[in-house]
């Protein structure tokens, strides 16, 4: 299996950035060989030590890219089907010393025995059936959580988070992609609904108006700060761009397109 993506959490950088810059390179090296080819890298020493320690976040976020493509072809039953991949139980310990903060090169290693010889749970092996098209960013969300402190400990809970994400996502005015990331970049463990108070902004154009490129702002857009935008005036969109349609509607800078968040 090859991953076409990963999340790398600021803590790895956080444990590494003090290291010698040639130790880093074969760490880092080490950590996108495993995410994205499952390689696993043949090391010694302190590198292998601390590589270790870093692993069974790995592992979860392996795990759960996999359970993802799966939901993905059962949702798409035209899909053409492959012969399916083993699904790897993977184990990692749920606390603090899954990853370690870099310190003195001793204590890691004395660390990584303590973690090594201690039996771990096995992750959870969950099914994302339940994701709708267009909701994928998900299974980041899932990947950022497992590898947290506070995981999800059963299927009914991660279902829940689900549709708590997205009540949140619709209530904030956001494409729900673009509210996952927003969410993993504070570090939130729970959805939260973001309001932005804008009467102080200056606010030069609103719906209904013409602007200067000769576009009639559609439902919900503004020119603010001279940024043409909407909802929560977080996304710009371009100034020659059509009006948009409906509350529901995001701009996809990816497609040039007003596109449903539904």
């Amino acid at each position: 299996m090859k991953r076409t993506y990963m999340t790398f959490f600021a803590n790895f950088y956080e444990q590494l950035k003090n290291l010698p810059n040639e130790q880093k390179g074969v760490i880092f090296s080490a950590i996108f060989e495993y995410s994205f080819y499952q390689n696993l890298p043949d090391l010694e020493g302190v590198n292998a030590a601390i590589f270790g320690l870093i692993k069974p976040t790995l592992d979860r976020g392996n795990a759960l890219y996999l359970n993802g493509l799966q939901a993905k072809k059962k949702a798409n039953p035209k899909q053409t089907r492959s012969k399916p991949e083993a699904n790897p139980k993977q184990t990692g310990a749920r606390n603090k010393k899954d990853i370690l903060p870099i310190g003195n090169i001793s204590e890691i290693e004395k660390e990584a025995t303590v973690v090594a010889s201690k039996k771990t749970d096995a992750a959870i092996d969950f099914n994302f059936d339940f994701i709708a098209p267009g909701y994928e960013a998900f299974l980041t969300w899932m990947e950022y959580r497992q590898s947290s402190e506070k995981p999800y400990r059963n299927q009914m809970s991660a279902e829940a988070a689900y549709r708590e994400l997205i009540r949140a996502a619709n209530a904030s005015n956001m494409a729900f992609s673009d509210y996952i990331d927003m969410a993993i970049a504070n570090q939130w463990t729970y959805p939260i609904v973001v309001q932005k108070t804008v009467a102080q902004a200056n606010i030069t154009y609103k719906e209904g108006d013409v602007i200067p490129s000769g576009v009639r702002l559609g439902v919900g857009e503004r020119i603010e700060n001279e940024m043409r935008t909407y909802g929560r005036g977080i996304k710009s969109v371009p100034m020659d761009a059509p009006p948009r349609p409906s509350d529901d509607m995001y701009w996809n800078e990816r497609t040039g397109l007003w596109t449903s968040a539904c």
